[in-house]
């Protein structure tokens, strides 16, 4: 079983982000959202990845 990744922040920087993932990593994406990352908490992020997840049998978030 693999983990899940997602990628969070600004559209245009997430995008490119993902676009120099190395294959392994980019096969394990299942997705990306938008986030304000100098206001958002890490509980604010950490909600927005289980929102985000949902759906995604095969994704596994730690309490």
């Amino acid at each position: 079983m693999s983990t899940a990744l997602k990628v969070a922040g600004r559209t245009t920087l997430a995008a490119a982000f993902v676009d120099l993932l190395p294959r392994p990593l980019r096969e394990r994406l299942v997705g990306s959202f938008t986030i304000d990352s100098e206001a958002a908490t890490p509980a604010d992020v950490k909600e927005k990845v289980r929102e985000s997840l949902t759906g995604h049998a095969h994704a596994e978030l730690p309490a």
